[in-house]
């Protein structure tokens, strides 16, 4: 038997360590997203305690006059956007906050479940996608490119196998893309539901 056909155990190591390596990457993602978003707000936060003590020195002025109370209406304004700013960004999704994104890398991220699961079947979606990605390459490349370096007359059997393996990785990224879409609804619809 050739040496190109035998399953050793360093694919094994791949097909493993795969999943897991895709899983890291999406939870890191998420978590330098979580971290910029975390800094957002704790500097919109420190703005806004500024703006409230600037504002509290002014109203001890000892003599009201135009200017004080103009200047009262400024950073009562300007307290007012900020907290608005500090409110969207309590209430936007992670990764929209601050830039504007390139719709190719958000529908690349999206097709390959790079982000944060919404939820527990969510989760076990995300992760079957992730098992069975190392697998498809696995057949791919035993199957379909050691046929090609060899001229094994069975090609065409090895790409309808890859085909057919095929169909299970797309129908479980379409269903997870589903399920994080309604959970992503149910939780926007349950926020909204919330008393203001």
């Amino acid at each position: 038997m050739p040496a190109e056909n035998v399953f050793t155990w360093q694919n094994a190591v791949v097909a493993i360590l795969g999943p897991v390596a895709g899983y890291a990457g999406t939870l890191a993602k998420s978590w330098i997203e979580q971290s910029n978003v975390r800094a957002r707000q704790t500097s919109l936060c420190e703005e806004a305690d500024r703006l409230i003590k600037f504002h509290a020195t002014l109203a001890e002025a000892a003599v009201p006059s135009p200017k004080v109370q103009s200047a009262q209406v400024a950073v009562v304004s300007q307290l007012d956007r900020v907290l608005e700013k500090l409110s969207q960004s309590l209430t936007e999704p992670l990764g929209s906050a601050g830039h504007v994104r390139s719709t190719a890398i958000v529908r690349l991220e999206n097709w390959l479940l790079l982000y944060r699961p919404l939820g527990f079947w969510s989760a076990v979606l995300h992760s079957l996608f992730f098992m069975m990605i190392p697998v498809w390459f696995l057949f791919f490349y035993f199957g379909f490119v050691n046929d090609l370096r060899t001229h094994a007359p069975d090609t065409g059997i090895s790409v309808l196998v890859l085909v057919i393996f095929l169909i299970p990785v797309v129908l479980c990224n379409y269903v997870a893309r589903k399920v994080d879409a309604w959970s992503r609804r149910r939780r926007e619809a349950a926020q909204q539901a919330l008393p203001r």
